[in-house]
């Protein structure tokens, strides 16, 4: 009977210490949830809370021959930041507030992105870049703002005309100015007569356009030439030489010239390891048409094969006496032509990227504002998934034991 009492009792104990780990699984099974939900509370309010602030009056911007400043006023206290474009992990590139009513933000023509470029109508130099202006310190908000800047720096053209007087009859010097055509390169969807993108998938078909406009079209030639793709930030792939001829048909093959003042090409779309923006630019050279002929076009071999390499970070050795693959009867109209700089911006990502479409039928890529935030939801359910995995089982053992 003594033994029959013992075993009830060392029962009741083992039962009693069942319960009582089934109640302590129970107690940290809840605990974690609890946490999990806190920290994905804490989460929502973070991207849900509205930053009370705004700019008071306009962006105040400063151009001078050697730094772009921008200054801003806010209506509140301002803890966010004012950052060039694709250059926010940069420090010179970057502001941070401080908690005043104001912020200065300054940096050199030539660092972040800011190069100067050449224009001829008007002429002179032209400086673009983009700058936003963040009110959260850490994330891009719906409340922020971004500026595209331009700074044009006009050359002074002065005209002189000299009068001579010989026997009675004076001469005099006559000057013309003549309006040079306005040149543009484009990126289209759908061939040449497309839309034009800023956007594309690596390995996506576009079709690039280089085009000139005046309202004497048949008075001019242009020749495209010395194209380069760049990331920004100091890596190049050259893709036509100075002659117009392709440097790398994998990139970009020979160009096309179905009118005086229209060339392109269809290519696919290609990216720099690490780096989601190219940037394209191009010369092209504008020639007074002489009546009766045609525009002279270059005349490339095949003597470069396709995806022979670009070559990358150091320019190729541009020169009519060293490109013997392209036709040099064009050489001493290209001497007295007109150079025009024309550069475009593309942005790449990878087929799986997710894509909105925006008002301006562009497509972009989500903003990586919610990267963090999906990133931290993707591991608060695998931690739950594991932590339901470990004590669901253990939970129902312990309950058929009872």
């Amino acid at each position: 009977m003594t033994k029959e009492k013992q075993e009830i009792f060392r029962m009741a104990l083992d039962n009693d210490e069942d319960k009582n780990s089934l109640n302590q699984a129970n107690s940290i099974f809840s605990f974690i949830m609890y946490s999990l939900f806190q920290i994905l509370l804490v989460i929502i309010n973070t991207y849900s809370i509205p930053i009370d602030n705004s700019l008071f009056g306009d962006v105040q911007v400063e151009c001078d021959s050697r730094t772009i400043s921008i200054q801003i006023k806010t209506e509140k206290p301002f803890f966010g930041t004012i950052f060039v474009k694709d250059f926010a992990s940069e420090p010179i590139c970057v502001s941070r507030g401080t908690g005043r009513l104001s912020a200065f933000l300054e940096f050199e023509i030539g660092l972040c992105g800011a190069l100067r470029q050449r224009i001829l109508n008007p002429k002179g130099t032209v400086v673009r870049t983009i700058i936003t202006i963040s009110f959260h310190p850490y994330f891009v908000t719906k409340i922020d703002r971004s500026y595209n800047l331009l700074c044009l720096y006009k050359e002074i053209e002065t005209t002189v005309n000299n009068n001579i007087e010989v026997d009675e009859i004076s001469t005099a010097s006559v000057s013309e100015n003549v309006t040079m055509p306005d040149c543009t390169y484009q990126i289209l969807v759908g061939g040449p007569f497309g839309e034009p993108v800023r956007f594309g998938l690596v390995g996506q078909q576009v079709y690039h356009q280089w085009k000139c406009e005046n309202d004497n079209e048949d008075s001019f030639c242009m020749v495209v030439h010395t194209c380069s793709a760049d990331d920004g930030k100091g890596e190049h792939a050259f893709l036509l030489d100075s002659n117009g001829c392709s440097i790398d048909k994998f990139l970009l093959s020979n160009l096309e010239y179905p009118g005086n003042l229209l060339a392109g090409q269809e290519a696919h779309v290609y990216k720099f390891a690490d780096r989601d923006a190219l940037f394209f630019q191009c010369q092209i050279s504008i020639t007074v048409k002489e009546p009766g002929e045609e525009c002279a076009r270059p005349i490339c071999s095949d003597a470069r094969p396709e995806g022979g390499g670009a070559p990358v970070g150091s320019p190729p050795p541009y020169g009519f006496s060293q490109k013997k693959h392209a036709s040099l009867s064009t050489r001493s109209k290209r001497d007295s032509a007109r150079i025009i700089d024309v550069r475009t911006r593309f942005s790449v990502g990878y087929e799986f990227s997710s894509v909105v479409q925006s008002s301006q039928d562009t497509c972009v890529l989500l903003s990586t504002i919610f990267t963090p935030c999906l990133f931290i939801y993707l591991l608060i359910i695998i931690f739950t998934f594991v932590i339901t995995a470990v004590l669901l089982p253990t939970s129902c053992e312990l309950g058929r034991m009872t």
